[in-house]
């Protein structure tokens, strides 16, 4: 569906990349020790992400990144500021609120924060849940056959984890961490475009300062801010990206380098799949499948899973789709973010920062048909005739291992 220019990687333990603080354990909540009724007339049921709750208002995720490089270099102590919280939440109030009058309110990034810490909890949970529940799959008794099965995250074709994740666990990055540009270009695996654009921001924020060219002579630099968000590098040219619109909440009213790090992510994973599936349209394809996938995937890498939830959930929650394209989404963000994310993630320290490689095992999983599933009866003149419980009910049909599709089955 419309992942707009998509999105999104963890640093499983963010040495590697030099950004040794960037780094927090979760500490789970005590989830119910109630397991799943394995008799209640058919499988247990699979818990559901949490959802992302949030009244605050969305800006562009560029604009959001670069008010953040603005106070990075307007104060010394910046990491220890944005750690604190109060003194940045409070910059970036007055910022957006001066970029876009009329609009948003004080205290919004903080209600921001405090709307992430609940949803890391309840992340936190889910997970405990979800776990629960493989578990309770792995047990179902043979002579049961309401829950008779393998795990509906088994893929009988092979794609299995590489076997370096055995005893290893990717540890969420610190949300507060205040990352150098080298070390982004490091961890990325950047580009020389993405180095191109990420420096040109900089040079917004920080205007001539060590050397960077002036970023304008006839345009302000709030006005160059705003074009950035619409996604242009000047006030009156092209439109050169899609741009991307993101709730204050999204980023968890942490650190702001989050939002580059989704903003590459996002873009790597539209242009992969169009060179990937080039004659095939971008909804509800393969194509499709392969860019939400991908997307996940880097996104976890980055920013850890429970931000990769909030963020692909946020997007869903808030922008209009079919329910049959919303439930194609989440199933398949939960393929790439969860189910499959060690395969496609490879060697868990080889493959580390190697993007590149991520992306052709999404394409082997992705092509190899036998991995997908086309359900025919979505693919109908106008998909929005088909509810929000007849989509969920035919989703749940589907293994979490199997990708689904419902237009233009042929690549």
């Amino acid at each position: 569906m419309k992942f707009s220019r998509l999105l999104y990687v963890l640093i499983p333990l963010a040495v590697a990349a030099g950004c040794r603080d960037a780094r927090l354990p979760i500490e789970p909540r005590e989830a119910s020790t109630v397991k799943p009724s394995l008799s209640n007339g058919g499988r247990p049921e699979m818990p559901k992400p949490p959802e992302v709750e949030t009244t605050t208002p969305a800006y562009p995720a560029i604009v959001q990144y670069i008010i953040y490089r603005e106070f990075v270099h307007q104060h010394k102590d910046a990491a220890r500021l944005i750690r604190q919280g109060e003194p940045y939440w409070q910059y970036v109030d007055k910022r957006l609120m001066e970029l876009y009058p009329g609009t948003g309110y004080r205290g919004m990034t903080r209600d921001a924060h405090e709307g992430a810490r609940q949803h890391r909890a309840a992340w936190a949970d889910y997970k405990v849940r979800r776990q629960q529940y493989l578990q309770s799959i792995e047990a179902c008794p043979a002579e049961d056959p309401s829950c008779a099965g393998s795990s509906p995250e088994t893929n009988p074709y092979g794609y299995e984890d590489d076997p370096s994740w055995n005893g290893q666990t990717e540890v969420e990055p610190d949300p507060y961490a205040t990352p150098t540009l080298q070390e982004e270009i490091q961890t990325l695996r950047m580009t020389q475009p993405e180095k191109d654009e990420m420096y040109y921001y900089e040079s917004i924020a920080w205007q001539t300062e060590n050397g960077y060219q002036p970023v304008s002579s006839t345009s302000s630099r709030d006005e160059l801010i705003r074009a950035a968000g619409r996604g242009r590098r000047s006030v009156s040219g092209p439109t050169i990206q899609s741009p991307w619109v993101m709730g204050t909440v999204a980023a968890l009213g942490f650190g702001g380098y989050i939002y580059w790090r989704a903003h590459v992510a996002r873009d790597r994973a539209e242009d992969m799949s169009a060179e990937a599936f080039p004659n095939v349209h971008r909804d509800n394809t393969q194509r499709d499948a392969h860019r939400h996938i991908f997307g996940n995937v880097m996104l976890r890498a980055y920013v850890g899973e429970t931000i990769t939830g909030a963020i692909t959930n946020h997007y869903e929650q808030s922008h209009p789709n079919a329910p049959v394209g919303h439930m194609m989404d989440y199933h398949n963000n939960d393929l790439g973010r969860s189910v499959k994310y060690k395969h496609f993630r490879g060697h868990f320290f080889y493959d580390f920062l190697q993007w590149e490689n991520w992306s052709k095992r999404v394409y082997r999983y992705v092509t190899d048909t036998r991995n997908g599933e086309y359900i025919l009866e979505w693919d109908i003149p106008d998909p929005t005739t088909i509810s929000w419980s007849d989509a969920r009910n035919r989703e749940s049909l589907v293994p979490g291992w199997k990708y689904i599709y419902f237009s233009n089955p042929a690549p």
